[in-house]
């Protein structure tokens, strides 16, 4: 029950900021993953800094203004995921209509973070919200 409130929590933090069913957040590190085919797990990259990304996440939406725009459309209810801290996940198309995974994951310090997950490769972008 406490993981439950703690994901609801976390879902109206981020998606309320502006008093609205919109959020808004700038990009400071960008990982990138790709999945070793023997152990199934991800091969993570350093965090490297990124600058100029802003993100908008909405209900049935997150858009990424970076060099290259990236626009997903959600097209499942929220989903808990278990880990330290606190995370939830959608089912999402992409602009070419791959579906993949999107995670909203807030760590147990209270660092905030977007994932983006396809079947063999995925990134993560560290968030600080914008006012």
């Amino acid at each position: 029950m406490k993981k439950l409130l703690t994901t609801l929590l976390l879902s109206l933090s981020l998606l309320s900021t502006l008093a609205q069913d919109i959020a808004y957040a700038r990009a400071t590190t960008l990982n990138v993953g790709v999945k070793n085919n023997w152990t199934g797990e991800f091969e993570w990259a350093g965090p490297q800094v990124i600058d100029g990304v802003t993100i908008k996440i909405e209900p049935a939406s997150i858009s990424i203004n970076s060099q290259t725009p990236q626009y997903y459309t959600i097209y499942s209810d929220s989903e808990e995921v278990e880990v330290e801290g606190s995370a939830v996940y959608w089912y999402a198309y992409d602009l070419k209509g791959q579906r993949c995974r999107l995670y909203l994951i807030e760590n147990e310090v209270g660092d905030d973070f977007l994932a983006i997950e396809y079947n063999d490769f995925a990134w993560i972008y560290n968030l600080i919200s914008i006012k």
